[in-house]
């Protein structure tokens, strides 16, 4: 449910600021297995831009923005996404 992908996200983020991306895509791997919500997608999306991974990154941003149009909102000024050329 969209509560239990927020506390995903919670530890996404905590593990983004330690810089540990790999147990970051790990986590939100779970998270898209179990229900797919939108911002799982959208953070995967910003860890696989950090690690250097374009294609997944947009891949993984298209799916978010195909469930939830809200993202590009997001998208426009974080600088996670910022090297992406979609968001040029």
């Amino acid at each position: 449910d969209a509560q239990e992908s927020r506390g995903l996200g919670d530890v996404y983020k905590e593990d983004i600021e330690n810089d540990k991306l790999d147990e970051a895509i790990e986590i939100l791997d779970r998270g898209i297995k179990n229900n797919g919500h939108h911002v799982l997608y959208y953070n995967r999306a910003c860890v696989y831009s950090k690690l250097g991974l374009k294609d997944k990154a947009i891949e993984d941003y298209k799916k978010s923005y195909e469930i939830d149009k809200e993202v590009e909102k997001w998208a426009k000024n974080d600088p996670d996404l910022s090297d992406l050329y979609f968001l040029a």
